[in-house]
C-alpha cells in the first residue's frame, strides 16, 4: 500500500468543514477529506487512491492549502465562492495569502512547485455542471496573471472558472510579458478608480538607464498587492544592470523595518519625504556638484509624490487638476512658487535649506496640469478667474480652486 503524506492548513480545514456542514450537518471531517483527496486526484496531483494510505498532519500554516510533502507540491486554494458562484471579495479570492507560498517557494523550503486550485467544496458543486459562469474580475484576473509569472502553475480544477480567451492569455503570459507591458497593464487597472487609487508605476528610459516609480499603500489589503507587484516588477528587471527602482508610500502610515527591508530586499529604494538628499539625474543634468551650502536640488519626483500624497483622495490624479484631460503620461508638475524663486531666497540666506527644500518639494506647492493649462498657469492666468474653465472642473476641483456656485 502506498503512502501520502499530506501537511494542511488547521485553520483553512476547520473553516472548509464549517462551510460542508451548512448544507449538510451530518458531513464529517473524513467527507471532507475525501473532497480534498478528490480534488487533487481531479487536477491530477496524486495518481489515484486505490491502495493509498493518506497520513494527515496539521499545523497552523499561513495560506489555504496544503502539501503533498512526497512530491513536495504545495497546492494553494482560492476562497471559497459565495451566493450564485459569485466572488466574496477581489483581495480575499486568490492574492491575499499569496506571499507566505511565495517566500517558501524562494527560499526552496521542501516546495519543489506550486499550484493554484480551486476550492475543493466549489470544485464539488460546479464538476459535473453545465452552462455555468463565474464572473472573475479584471483585478482578479490580473492577479492570476502576476502569480503565473511567479512560477504558479494553473490546475484543471481552475479551468472551471476561466473562459477559453483568458486560459489562452495564461498559458502565453510568462513567455511574453514583459516590463513595459506589465505597467501598461497595471496602469490600466488603476485608471478604473477615479480616485484612491492604491498603486500608482511610473516608468522612464533615458540613454539605456531604466527608472521605475512605484507610489503605493501599504495599509490592510493594499500590502498584499502593493508587495506583489513590488515582486514581479523586481523579476522583470531582474536582468537589467542600468536601472533604479523608487518606492513612495501613497499615505502617511508608519511601515514597520520589516516591509522597509522586504522592499529594499526587492531591489527598491524606499524614498520619502525625508530623504533630503536624494539625487535623481533626469532633475540635475546641469548640475556638475552636490554641495547642498550653494545648490538646492530640483527633486520633482519627490514633489510629485507629494502632490499624489496630498490630492489623491479626493481628485482623479490621472488627469489634469483642471479638466479632464486623461493621458496621465503627459502631464506636468506646475509649481506654484517657482524653484528658481526659492533656491534665490536660499542663496540669499533669507531661509535655510531646510526650509528651501521643504518648500520646493512641498504638496502644496504644485499641481498636475495638461500641457494647455500649464502653460495658461505660467503665464500667471489663474484658474480659479478663469471662467472659461468653470464648466470643466469638478465638484472636488472647484472647492480646491475656491470656485463656487
Amino acid at each position: 500500500m502506498k503512502k501520502i503524506k499530506i501537511l494542511l492548513s488547521k485553520n483553512w480545514f476547520d473553516t472548509l468543514l464549517n462551510e460542508l456542514q451548512k448544507n449538510d450537518e451530518n458531513k464529517t471531517s473524513e467527507n471532507l477529506k475525501d473532497i480534498i483527496i478528490d480534488t487533487l486526484v481531479y487536477n491530477n496531483l496524486i495518481q489515484d487512491k486505490i491502495d493509498t494510505y493518506f497520513d494527515w498532519k496539521f499545523e497552523d500554516l499561513k495560506y489555504q492549502g496544503l502539501v503533498i510533502q512526497n512530491n513536495n507540491y504545495l497546492v494553494y486554494f482560492t476562497q471559497k465562492l459565495g451566493n450564485n458562484f459569485r466572488t466574496k471579495s477581489r483581495n480575499t479570492f486568490i492574492k491575499q495569502n499569496s506571499l507566505p507560498i511565495l517566500k517558501q517557494y524562494e527560499t526552496k523550503t521542501n516546495i519543489k512547485e506550486i499550484f493554484i486550485a480551486l476550492n475543493p467544496i466549489d470544485w464539488m458543486n460546479l464538476k459535473d455542471k453545465r452552462n455555468f459562469k463565474v464572473n472573475i474580475s479584471e483585478s482578479i484576473k490580473s492577479d492570476i496573471k502576476q502569480l503565473v509569472f511567479m512560477d504558479f502553475q494553473i490546475t484543471k480544477s481552475m479551468m472551471l472558472i476561466l473562459d477559453n480567451k483568458f486560459t489562452e492569455v495564461l498559458n502565453a503570459y510568462k513567455e511574453k510579458i514583459n516590463l513595459v507591458e506589465y505597467i501598461k497593464e497595471k496602469n490600466l487597472l488603476r485608471q478604473k478608480n477615479k480616485i484612491n487609487k492604491s498603486i500608482i508605476i511610473e516608468y522612464q528610459k533615458n540613454d539605456g538607464y531604466i527608472f521605475v516609480d512605484v507610489y503605493a499603500k501599504l495599509d490592510g489589503a493594499n500590502r498584499q498587492d502593493t508587495l506583489l507587484t513590488c515582486k514581479v516588477l523586481s523579476k522583470l528587471t531582474d536582468d537589467e544592470k542600468n536601472k533604479t527602482l523608487n518606492f513612495w508610500l501613497l499615505n502617511d502610515d508608519k511601515i514597520s523595518s520589516k516591509i522597509m527591508t522586504e522592499i529594499n530586499n526587492l531591489g527598491f529604494i524606499f524614498q520619502g519625504k525625508d530623504r533630503n538628499d536624494s539625487i535623481f539625474v533626469e532633475d540635475n543634468l546641469d548640475l556638475n556638484i552636490n554641495n547642498k551650502n550653494n545648490f538646492l536640488l530640483r527633486n520633482q519626483k519627490l514633489l510629485k509624490a507629494n502632490i499624489y500624497k496630498k490630492y489623491n483622495e479626493i481628485l482623479n490624479v490621472d488627469e489634469c487638476f483642471a479638466c479632464d484631460y486623461n493621458i496621465a503620461d503627459n502631464l506636468i508638475i506646475s509649481h506654484i512658487y517657482r524653484h528658481i524663486d526659492i533656491q534665490n531666497e536660499f542663496k540669499k540666506g533669507n531661509i535655510t535649506y531646510n526650509e528651501a527644500f521643504k518648500l520646493t518639494t512641498n504638496g502644496d506647492n504644485g499641481f498636475l496640469f495638461c500641457p494647455n493649462h500649464d502653460k495658461e498657469f505660467e503665464k500667471g492666468l489663474s484658474i480659479i478667474f478663469t471662467k472659461s474653465f468653470k464648466s470643466n472642473i469638478d465638484k472636488h476641483k472647484r472647492r480646491m480652486f475656491g470656485i463656487y456656485e
